[in-house]
């Protein structure tokens, strides 16, 4: 999908200008405690880096507090991989199984993401039930998380109050969620009619990822499901870790910024300045050179180029 579709989707990039200026008005006398708190809960021996690169991507964000929740078996290594400005909260012993487990209970926050380099779990997904359940703010569901859900998605109905749910499938991950296997090509219309369907079904916001994205969120006004917008490929995002980078910095930016705009711009335009930075990044190193740790300072030129 590509641009030339405008008259059935809004322009991201008007979000993402409006999503900049708001964060450079920040209040000169506010604090920390005004940015909100956000959460990022995954990690395992196989997936160590996943919550770590979230986690760091979420300090672009800007939220007040970033806290991150590993088990126990790399707890060590997140508290050497991460920025020091990063809190951590105890993770709980292995259990006898080898599942790597995470603390039951979290203080009340902004925002929490929730999957990134997880294990599927029947204590990790009791977990998430239990999230969904009782934490007030937004909930951002990626990777393993969404595995979990396309397993059980009865899960989501212990949602009852609080924030938004959003979930992040990549076209694979959507395949699972929507009860099919994962086609050699991707259909986007077909993935965008069966997300509009589960979103409607379960009252979740989606944004489909990958080399292109696709968001759809709930019509509060029509008690419905909108399709928003669409973006250009950005083929140098076709690697692991893109997609917690991206997860992490929309978790931060929940924190706080769904008080100063819509739900669905918010993520569109955050969306869009992702890509456009890994765009730009790829005009100056070509798309293979492209890496998190050079993203990542981009992303910190274009959110202070405004």
């Amino acid at each position: 999908m590509e641009y030339e579709e405008e008259e059935r989707y809004p322009d991201p990039r008007d979000f993402a200008e409006k999503l900049l200026r708001l964060l450079s008005e920040r209040d000169p006398h506010s604090h920390k405690g005004d940015y909100g708190k956000c959460y990022v809960l995954g990690g395992s021996r196989k997936y160590v880096g996943a919550p770590m690169i979230a986690s760091r991507f979420a300090l672009l964000g800007g939220p007040g507090y970033v806290t991150l929740s590993v088990p126990s078996s790399i707890e060590e290594a997140s508290r050497i991989l991460v920025p020091l400005e990063v809190c951590h909260i105890p993770s709980l012993p292995s259990g006898k199984e080898g599942d790597d487990l995470l603390p039951e209970e979290f203080p009340e926050g902004d925002s929490l993401l929730f999957g990134n380099g997880m294990l599927d779990s029947p204590g990790n997904r009791r977990l998430l039930g239990k999230i969904l359940s009782k934490f007030p703010g937004n909930v951002i569901i990626d990777g393993t998380g969404i595995r979990m859900i396309a397993a059980e998605p009865s899960l989501l109905e212990e949602r009852k109050e609080g924030g938004h749910v959003l979930l992040l499938p990549h076209p694979g991950e959507a395949s699972a969620l929507f009860g099919h296997l994962s086609p050699e090509k991707v259909d986007w219309d077909v993935l965008a009619a069966e997300a509009e369907d589960f979103s409607d079904a379960y009252g979740v916001d989606i944004l489909l990822k990958g080399s292109s994205s696709l968001f759809l969120g709930k019509d509060e006004e029509e008690d419905g499901v909108e399709i928003e917008s669409v973006y250009e490929p950005v083929p140098s995002l076709a690697r692991a870790g893109s997609g917690d980078a991206l997860a992490g910095f929309l978790a931060g930016l929940l924190a706080h910024m769904d008080k100063s705009m819509d739900f669905g711009e918010l993520v569109m335009g955050a969306d869009h300045l992702f890509h456009e930075a890994a765009r730009s990044l790829a005009g100056k190193v070509g798309q293979t050179g492209v890496s998190l740790e050079l993203l990542e300072g981009e992303m910190r030129e274009k959110l202070g180029g405004i």
